[in-house]
């Protein structure tokens, strides 16, 4: 499956995504976070899926804390870090059916992160 992305919305996750690199280095969590909150738009803009983003949004709401606090092992920002660049890969490739499995995979992941977090905090 074909995706339908421009080459300015690539250009663009490309620069976030280097910035968000860029922080990762320095240990920004919240720098980090504010480009992969605006990594996440642009990707869902790209998606034109309506249910989706309701989806996204509702679960980001609930989880926010959680996930950026759960992100602090450095592993585990090498991982995402890793993840963002196949994914950019798969965009540039407009292959879908690749995206769509690094998207899963990248959730699965981070879903591991965020349950081991709550359970090393004793709830």
């Amino acid at each position: 499956m074909a995706i339908q992305v421009t080459e300015l919305q690539i250009e663009s996750l490309q620069l976030i995504h280097d910035e968000m690199v860029d922080c990762y280095r320095k240990g920004d969590a919240a720098g980090y976070a504010d480009r992969n909150i605006q990594i996440h738009n642009i990707i869902f803009k790209i998606a034109d899926n309506p249910h989706l983003t309701q989806l996204y949004m509702s679960l980001n709401t609930r989880t926010h804390a959680v996930r950026y606090v759960a992100r602090k092992a450095p592993e585990d920002w090498s991982q995402a870090v890793a993840d963002h660049e196949v994914i950019l890969e798969a965009l540039r490739n407009r292959n879908g059916e690749q995206l769509g499995k690094i998207l899963r995979d990248h959730l699965a992941r981070k879903a591991e992160v965020v349950i081991n977090f709550i359970h090393s905090q004793g709830v």
